[in-house]
């Protein structure tokens, strides 16, 4: 419940900040980060500022405190310095997904698809095995009708997570959309493996 109910999060720590029991356990880390983005959440720059200075002597924690003062950014509409800090971020950081993650969603927000799809082509020559990143590839080349290239980004999601029996749906409806023959028998042959993981409220594959 922490990023989904901030003002719980708020209400139990106070404005000071979370104070550990064990000072500089990974937890503690954690804890720092997701309370300092409670306070950008609820308004509360105190408890931003708190956290995120506990966290700045932090060496393992470096680009997590760039990116948490990227988002500040954000918050206060200055969307073009926020970018210039990711992009830093992810230069000097990285094996850090975080500020690729952060730099992708405010090429998002600003509606720059083609730019977040080098971005997270970039980010997967790095961090491969990253499921939610093939799948979220996936959508981005579905939304500028990419179909081919998102038909590619399912099957590796596919390989990843091979009991997801939605995944299989995804992959069959842009089977289906690219059309012919040969990919019409194969977007069946897709609803058929999903309605065989989950058959019982599965419509997608069921019409299918």
């Amino acid at each position: 419940y922490r990023l989904a109910r901030p003002d719980l999060v708020q209400r139990i720590v106070g404005v000071k900040g979370f104070v550990p029991s064990s000072s500089w356990s990974s937890r503690y880390l954690r804890e720092l980060f997701t309370v300092a983005v409670t306070g950008l959440r609820t308004g509360k720059s105190r408890l931003f500022h708190w956290n995120a200075r506990k966290l700045l002597d932090m060496t393992p924690y470096k680009a997590r405190v760039r990116c948490l003062w990227g988002m500040k950014l954000e918050t206060d509409g200055d969307l073009d310095e926020a970018a210039r800090m990711y992009v830093t971020t992810v230069e000097h950081y990285q094996a850090d997904s975080i500020g690729y993650s952060r730099q992708i969603a405010l090429l998002k927000s600003r509606g720059l698809m083609l730019d977040a799809i080098a971005a997270l082509n970039y980010f997967l020559r790095f961090f491969m095995t990253d499921s939610d990143a093939w799948a979220e590839l996936m959508d981005l080349y579905i939304s500028t009708s990419n179909y081919s290239k998102a038909l590619f980004c399912g099957n590796e999601y596919i390989l990843l997570n091979p009991s997801s029996w939605a995944a299989y749906v995804r992959v069959g409806e842009i089977h289906y959309t690219l059309g012919g023959k040969d990919n019409i028998l194969k977007a069946r042959h897709y609803f058929a493996k999903s309605l065989t993981l989950n058959g019982d409220y599965n419509l997608r594959a069921l019409y299918g």
